[in-house]
């Protein structure tokens, strides 16, 4: 089902509350005996996505594909309430991706600004290595408008690791928005937004589209967008406090932290302004689906 609007899909408990009363009456006024079980299954779906709820049986009690290591704790999370999309455990119980015409319910919602931008996650018990290749990929919420992947409804994330030795965060080299064109107005190419998370669908999905951990990593099978570790930073981006000295401790021990921000929170350096949002996102950030590491 095509989600009529980025705001509707990440607000869902916003907007599907008001319809859901007239959809149930329609779907319910007049039943057969063959449609009936299925429209009520509906509607409990619907009930689940308002609420911001993954009854339809995402996450799976099994966890991700053997091979990767979920994110699998909140360190930070300001912005949490405890409720609905503000349930920051929605952002380490599982990949639960919508595919690449609607989101998924299953996510936690950053702020487009303010402390609440920003998402500390953790690995309990690994340590996040850098192998050959992508080593991590952050999932988030982005799909295709009315098909087209290059136009896409997506919410801008800049991410960084954590040097666990010194303390000190590191971002990606290479970041770069709308490079030679207008970098104050909001585009839904994600061809110009370069090295951001938040731009690509996520295809996985643990119950509805079990992949193993290589498809997973194969960003034509399991979305989302996908971080090498050897593409550091190795001194401040955004103002967090990197270093060489945390780059290098970072590529010879590992991480066991991640940091997600929603673009719209931070500057851009090449404008002098905060980074453009979608408009039609209303006042929400970045839904976070999950972080997978592989090695």
């Amino acid at each position: 089902m095509q989600t009529k609007s980025h705001a509707q899909r990440s607000n869902g408990h916003a907007y599907l509350l008001a319809p859901l009363a007239l959809l149930a009456g329609l779907l319910l006024a007049c039943p057969s005996a063959s449609t009936s079980n299925d429209n009520s299954a509906l509607i409990l779906a619907l009930a689940s996505g308002a609420a911001g709820g993954s009854s339809s049986g995402c996450p799976a009690a099994s966890g991700p594909a053997t091979g990767t290591y979920l994110a699998d704790t909140v360190i930070s999370a300001p912005g949490a309430t405890g409720q609905g999309f503000k349930n920051s455990s929605l952002a380490v119980n599982g990949i639960c991706g919508g595919g690449t015409s609607s989101g998924s319910t299953d996510v936690y919602e950053l702020d487009q600004t303010g402390a609440g931008a920003t998402l500390t996650l953790g690995w309990s018990s690994h340590t996040v290595m850098n192998g050959s290749g992508v080593d991590f990929i952050v999932f988030e919420n982005a799909f295709y408008q009315n098909g087209n992947s290059s136009i896409r409804f997506m919410e801008a994330v800049i991410v960084e690791v954590r040097d666990d030795i010194t303390g000190r965060w590191c971002g990606f080299t290479g970041l770069d928005y709308n490079p030679g064109g207008p970098e104050t107005t909001y585009s839904t190419n994600p061809a110009h937004w370069i090295g951001f998370a938040g731009l690509t669908p996520t295809l996985y999905n643990q119950v509805f589209n079990a992949l193993s951990a290589s498809a997973i990593f194969d960003p034509s099978q399991g979305g989302g967008d996908g971080f090498d570790l050897s593409n550091l930073a190795s001194a401040s981006t955004f103002g967090n406090d990197c270093n060489s000295t945390a780059r290098t401790n970072i590529l010879a021990n590992g991480l066991t932290q991640v940091r997600l921000h929603a673009a719209s929170s931070k500057t851009n350096p090449d404008s002098g302004s905060a980074f453009p949002v979608d408009t039609a996102a209303f006042d929400d950030g970045p839904d976070i689906d999950g972080v997978l590491a592989r090695y």
